[in-house]
């Protein structure tokens, strides 16, 4: 095995496991040393795969955990490995690809394995079935296991039960699960018998979260049955569980659209796990954070799949640990670096109020406040870690629209991009008698519209000859190519070093781009919340933050028939670095 290509013995004391790689979570002893066995009799046949250590020497595992296991009760000195540079994605890829295909992984492993997979696909369904190379009933399948008892799945694992009792199981309320698993085991019930002793069970209509109309004169309500027979189960129950299914499905999906406008994402429970994700609170982050963080990407909701619980919603939640850990970092060191009073720790008045002490803010403190160490702006500066597809979509929309009224007013701009773009697709092979000016300035890619554009005209003129024989025509036709290549609409706002502020515009479009939670930013910053506060009453705004996101775009759209315009110095932050 030494010899074979790719492969080398590696000391197995240099070899380290790693808990969050690897999918399994129980090893069969009895099948463990009968791998043993073998391997002491006929070698490791299949090389594990391992990665160097990130920290010292050594390697970390990444696939063949068992073979591993087995390998050091068969007390080998060496073991036959692969090494692969990979980062923590490609470990958790090539490690769940690499365990899900054996036949002896069992199902709960395979559910918390597709759950990792479907959390780095960022809920889509579709891109984690090819990258577990399973059909989508399978992946739905695995998925509903995480909603079963921990004895449930314990019992699946050591083979007490079959998978069909799981799956069965799992679809009862969680304080019912290990009572019946117990009757399950303890009377030997098989799969179909058990399947429809569940189809029995009735469903409480009080917790459904589907429009119930139908339901009043449904022969499967009690409530029915109840007027007509004496023996009959309690009422408000459906004894229709298919149907109730179907329609609590539909009423999931119906209620994740609804939540869509208000959050940048919103996840089912299968689809993150619970250590990945936590409720945003000011007084970790600071208000003013908070504030900006609720427009970010990552921040979202959380629907309830479980029974019991199924379609109770959990907003506020922040899909992104390490950036909010960042966060909160930074406030604490605001707060450190503004002295003993924490109402005079934080960038802003708003901060000062909300990490402060409970009791109210006294002129005294004030003072304090006044007189405090600055804190450290920078680092406590509210920001996010990413912003929605759609809100960088019409951000840049703007930005293109001033660089092409920049574009069509200085034909010298407009010969600069022409001849960029010229030369990057037809490559700049230039005659051996071109001056030294014109070689400088397309000699490489990096900085030549800088170049282009700091070149007088004549230059210009000279360049385009000798690539391709014709004469210059400016007409303004140029500006297209702004649609053509976008990384050239922030070339041009910086060679003309357009100045951003006052130019925005709160139209209908641009705010309907962001979710409900992220227009609250949006309209503070703008100076929207004090105008609107200003013409309809103190709190008229937070009122107004507070409802449907439709009337809170007329509301903009009709205070800016009324006068409103936007704060000449408000520029999104999304645009600064094109500035």
């Amino acid at each position: 095995m030494q010899g074979g290509e790719g492969f080398q013995l590696i000391p197995i004391d240099l070899i380290s496991t790693d808990p969050a790689l690897n999918p399994r979570s129980w090893f069969d002893q009895t099948s463990l040393e009968e791998l043993a066995a073998s391997i002491k009799e006929q070698g490791i046949i299949e090389p594990l795969i391992v990665r160097p250590a990130l920290e010292g020497e050594g390697f970390r595992l990444v696939a063949g955990e068992r073979r591993y296991r087995a390998a050091k009760l068969a007390e080998l000195a060496e073991l036959p490995c692969v090494v692969r540079h990979l980062d923590d994605a490609e470990a958790l890829e090539t490690a769940t690809h690499e365990n899900v295909h054996r036949e002896d992984m069992s199902a709960p492993d395979e559910a918390l394995a597709a759950r990792k997979i479907l959390s780095r696909c960022d809920g889509d369904h579709a891109e984690a079935c090819r990258a577990l190379a399973w059909p989508p009933q399978k992946l739905k399948a695995r998925l509903l296991l995480l909603h079963a008892h921990k004895d449930v799945l314990t019992a699946l694992t050591e083979r007490r039960i079959k998978l069909g009792h799981a799956e069965l199981l799992c679809t009862l309320a969680e304080d019912m699960q290990p009572g019946t698993l117990g009757s399950v085991i303890e009377q030997k019930i098989n799969v179909s018998d058990l399947k429809a002793k569940i189809s029995q069970f009735a469903m409480d209509l009080d917790k459904a979260i589907f429009d119930k109309t139908q339901c009043a004169t449904c022969p499967s309500n009690s409530d029915i049955q109840c007027s007509l027979f004496e023996e009959t189960i309690s009422a408000g129950k459906c004894q229709n569980r298919a149907c109730y299914q179907e329609k609590s499905e539909a009423a999931l999906s119906e209620k994740r659209s609804e939540y869509a406008t208000e959050y940048s994402v919103v996840f089912l429970d299968t689809e993150k796990a619970p250590e990945d994700y936590k409720q945003l609170e000011s007084s970790v982050v600071g208000k003013s954070q908070a504030r900006a963080c609720r427009g970010c990407a990552n921040f979202g909701a959380m629907l309830s799949t479980r029974p019991g619980s199924f379609g109770l919603a959990t907003g506020e939640q922040c899909f992104d640990l390490a950036c909010m850990n960042e966060k909160a970092e930074a406030y604490q060191r605001a707060l450190e670096a503004s002295g003993d009073a924490p109402q005079t720790a934080t960038v802003n008045a708003e901060d000062a109020t909300d990490a402060g002490a409970k009791g109210e803010a006294s002129a005294s403190s004030a003072k304090t406040k006044t007189a405090a160490k600055k804190p450290d702006t920078k680092a406590a500066s509210p920001g996010v870690a990413k912003l929605p597809s759609a809100v960088l979509k019409v951000n840049y929309q703007q930005a293109r629209d001033w660089a092409r009224d920049t574009v069509q007013t200085d034909p010298h701009l407009q010969m600069a991009l022409a001849l960029d773009a010229l030369i990057g697709h037809r490559g700049c092979k230039l005659p051996e008698n071109a001056s030294g000016a014109v070689a400088g300035i397309c000699a490489s890619t990096s900085g030549r519209l800088e170049r282009l554009f700091a070149a007088d005209d004549a230059l210009l003129e000279e360049i385009l000859r000798l690539i391709t024989g014709e004469q210059a025509a400016n007409n303004g036709e140029n500006s297209n190519i702004l649609d053509q290549k976008p990384c050239y609409t922030a070339s041009v706002l910086k060679l003309h070093e357009v100045n951003f502020k006052g130019r925005v515009q709160l139209t209908r479009d641009y705010l309907d781009a962001h979710t409900k939670n992220g227009l609250e930013d949006v309209l503070r910053g703008a100076g929207f919340a004090d105008w609107y506060n200003a013409e309809q009453g103190e709190g008229a705004f937070a009122k107004l933050i507070k409802g449907k996101k439709p009337e809170i775009l007329d509301a903009v759209e009709a205070a800016t028939k009324a006068g409103f315009s936007v704060d000449a110095q408000y520029v999104p932050s999304v645009l600064h670095k094109l500035s």
